[in-house]
């Protein structure tokens, strides 16, 4: 079975493997046209002025029966993965970014990503109160640290680039380790894509 994998980018060590779900993907991306209206001409005039940061939505279900089957990687319960996933949008720490979410799929797309916003909706509790299944809704940003052009989006699609160029971004601030951070997750994405 193949899993989906969520880093922290900036601590590989931070992860969670996502077992049987997502079942699809969706990737949005549109290019931001400005329309010149000049006065007595018949129609506007557009004017590419730049491609918008694609967006991933990620619909993610978690179950407590699940979790146990499945022995999800660094989740022990539902409240588990829903708090992982809600650290995306939580800084680091004091005057630091929120980390960044890097998102694994293998033989389709690896992305860092700046997660923009989570909905937990939690639907079954045990007699305990405890929860047993939630559903989790993450809107995130892809983000780019190069420059990407139509040849490179066609050839390519969507890499890791920003951790395969060490690229530093702007967003977040990278921890001493972030080295070894790199090193890490591409051993693990060599393992999932059969390398040695």
């Amino acid at each position: 079975m193949v899993n989906v994998l969520l880093f922290r980018e900036d601590d590989t060590t931070k992860s969670m493997q996502v077992v049987a779900n997502p079942s699809s993907l969706s990737v949005s991306c549109k290019a931001a046209i400005g329309k010149l209206s000049p006065v007595g001409w018949s129609t506007q005039v557009l004017q590419y002025g730049h491609t918008e940061s694609a967006s991933i939505p990620i619909e993610l279900y978690f179950s407590a029966q699940h979790i146990w089957r499945f022995k999800n990687h660094n989740v022990k319960s539902v409240i588990e993965g829903t708090n992982f996933l809600m650290s995306f949008v939580h800084p680091v720490s004091l005057g630091a970014a929120a980390p960044l979410m890097t998102l694994v799929w293998p033989n389709v797309l690896s992305m860092n990503l700046a997660v923009e916003g989570v909905r937990i909706n939690y639907t079954l509790f045990d007699s305990n109160l405890k929860a047993t299944i939630a559903s989790v809704n993450v809107e995130t940003l892809c983000l780019e640290t190069s420059f990407v052009s139509a040849g490179d989006r066609q050839s390519k699609g969507f890499n890791l680039s920003a951790a395969k160029k060490g690229a530093s971004s702007m967003f977040t601030s990278r921890s001493p380790s972030g080295g070894a951070a790199l090193q890490e997750l591409g051993r693990a994405l060599k393992f999932l894509w059969g390398g040695s």
